[in-house]
C-alpha cells in the first residue's frame, strides 16, 4: 500500500462522501478517485485532513457512492398568501322533507353584520326556506353589530320575502347594526337576558381608530334606522333614539296601551315611565323592549316561542341554513387566518421601513457645495434601498389582502386597506425619488 499526496486541512464532516469497504471490515470516508483492475485510489477525509491511498483491488470488499457536499439545513418555509388555506368547499344542499305538524325554520344571524353574515347570505337562507314551507321562520339574532351599510340590504331582503313566510326575530343580542337590522321583523320576542340597541354609526379611521362621522352620514342613517322600523311597523322614535343620543324617550301607558313619547313629560302624564334620557343611547334589557311594545314577550327557549306562536309539537324543518351558517363561520375563520398574517407582516415592514428612513439619521456634507460627503451619500442610498424593500413586501401583502377581501366579499375591509396602501405607497414614492439625490439639506 503506498501513500500518494499530502496532509491538508479540510472541514467536512466525516460522515459525508463515499465509503470503502476492505475485506477485514476498516472502513473509509472520502472520495474514489479511481478504479482499475489492480488497484483502486481513493481520497480519505477523516479527523479534519485529507490523504490519498492506494489500495490493491483484492483487498476492496465494496465502494458505496455518498454525496461528499454537506447537506445544508433548511428552515421551514413561511407560506406565502397564495399557498395559505383555501375556502372550504360549499356544503350540499340537504333534500325537502315533508312533516305532519308545524315545523320552524332556523336561521341563525350570528357574528358580525357583513361579514360572519350578510344579506347575500339571508337571502339564500330564505330562498331555502320557501322551498320547504315551515310554518314559521325563525331569526335567532346573536350579534355585536357590524358594517351599517349591510343593513339597507338585509331590510330589502326581509321586505322581499316578507309575504312568502312568517318571519320571527328571536332576539339574544342585536346590538348597532344588528339592532337596526332586527326593527324590520314585525313579530320580536327576546330572551331573558338579551340587549338590543347603541346603534351609534362611527368610521374607521386610516391608523384603527374610531372616529366621528359628518352630520350628512349620521343623517342617513337615523333615515335609514326610521325606514327598518316602518317596514317592520315598530316606533320610529325608538330606531332614532337607538342611533341619536339627543332624544329623551318615555313609555306612556294609557286606554289606548303603551305609547312612546318624546320630551321631558317624567311626572306630568300618570302611568308615563322613562325609557332613555338625554345625552345617552338607547340600549334596552329584555324587560325594556317588552315594556315599550318593541318585543311581543321575554321567551326563555324555542319551547316557549312555540307556545307564544300558539304553534303546539313543532319540530325543526330541516333546512340549508343552519349547515351554511356552518360553512360561513369556516370561511370567515379562514378569512381571518389569512387576513392576520398578510396585515401584520405588511405593518412590520411598514414600521421597518419608518424606522431606517433615512432622515432619521444625520449625515456629514460639504460646507460649500453643501453636497454629501462620499460615504454620507452611500449610506443615504443604502438605507433608502433598505426603506423600499421593506415598503415593496409591504405593498406586495397589502394587494394580496385586498384580493382576498374581494374573493371572499369584504368590500368594506379592503376599502379600508385601501387607504392603508396609498400610505405605504405615498412613502415609497417619497424615498424613491429621494434615492439619488446629492445634498442631505434639500428635500
Amino acid at each position: 500500500m503506498v501513500l500518494i499526496g499530502t496532509v491538508v486541512v479540510f472541514s467536512t464532516s466525516p460522515a459525508l462522501g463515499d465509503t470503502l469497504t476492505l475485506n477485514d471490515g476498516k472502513t473509509f470516508i472520502g472520495k474514489l478517485i479511481s478504479r482499475s483492475d489492480g488497484k483502486v485510489i481513493f481520497e480519505i477525509r477523516q479527523y479534519g485532513a485529507v490523504m490519498r491511498k492506494e489500495f490493491q483491488a483484492d483487498e476492496v470488499s465494496k465502494i458505496t457512492k455518498g454525496d461528499l457536499k454537506p447537506k445544508k439545513k433548511t428552515k421551514a418555509r413561511v407560506k406565502t398568501a397564495d399557498e395559505l388555506p383555501p375556502l372550504p368547499p360549499e356544503p350540499k344542499i340537504p333534500p325537502i322533507k315533508k312533516y305532519d305538524g308545524d315545523t320552524y325554520y332556523l336561521i341563525p344571524l350570528r357574528g358580525v353584520v357583513g361579514t360572519s353574515f350578510s344579506a347575500a347570505f339571508l337571502e339564500r337562507a330564505l330562498a331555502d326556506a320557501v322551498k320547504r314551507s315551515p310554518t314559521v321562520v325563525i331569526l335567532e339574532i346573536d350579534s355585536p353589530g357590524g358594517y351599517t351599510n349591510e343593513v339597507s340590504e338585509l331590510a330589502d331582503v326581509i321586505s322581499k320575502y316578507e309575504s312568502k313566510v312568517r318571519m320571527v326575530a328571536y332576539v339574544k343580542k342585536a346590538i348597532s347594526a344588528a339592532a337596526i337590522t332586527t326593527l324590520c321583523v314585525p313579530e320580536i320576542y327576546v330572551k331573558p337576558s338579551a340587549t338590543i340597541g347603541g346603534a351609534y354609526m362611527y368610521g374607521m379611521g386610516t391608523k384603527g381608530m374610531f372616529i366621528e362621522l359628518s352630520e350628512k352620514m349620521q343623517s342617513i342613517w337615523r333615515a335609514q334606522a326610521r325606514s327598518c322600523a316602518e317596514q317592520g311597523g315598530h316606533d320610529p322614535l325608538l330606531a332614532e333614539a337607538m342611533v341619536d343620543n339627543k332624544l329623551e324617550l318615555h313609555v306612556v301607558t294609557d286606554d289606548s296601551g303603551k305609547q312612546v313619547k318624546e320630551g321631558d313629560i317624567d311626572g306630568k302624564a300618570e302611568g308615563a315611565k322613562m325609557l332613555v334620557r338625554k345625552e345617552k343611547l338607547l340600549t334596552m334589557t329584555a324587560g325594556e323592549a317588552v315594556s315599550c311594545g318593541l318585543a311581543r314577550a321575554k321567551v326563555a327557549s324555542f319551547d316557549k316561542l312555540a307556545e307564544k306562536l300558539d304553534l303546539e309539537q313543532w319540530e325543526q324543518c330541516e333546512g340549508y341554513a343552519t349547515i351554511l351558517a356552518d360553512h360561513q363561520e369556516k370561511v370567515f375563520k379562514t378569512f381571518e387566518t389569512q387576513m392576520k398574517k398578510l396585515i401584520e407582516d405588511s405593518y412590520e415592514h411598514y414600521r421597518q421601513a419608518v424606522k431606517g428612513h433615512p432622515r432619521k439619521f444625520t449625515y456629514l456634507h460639504y460646507s460649500r457645495s453643501k453636497n454629501f460627503s462620499e460615504k454620507s451619500k452611500k449610506k443615504w442610498q443604502r438605507r433608502s434601498r433598505g426603506c423600499l424593500r421593506h415598503l415593496r413586501k409591504a405593498d406586495k401583502n397589502l394587494k394580496q389582502a385586498i384580493r382576498f377581501c374581494e374573493s371572499y366579499k369584504r368590500p368594506n375591509v379592503a376599502e379600508k386597506l385601501k387607504e392603508y396602501r396609498k400610505i405605504v405607497l405615498d412613502l415609497r414614492k417619497e424615498i424613491a425619488g429621494s434615492l439619488h439625490k446629492d445634498s442631505p439639506l434639500t428635500d
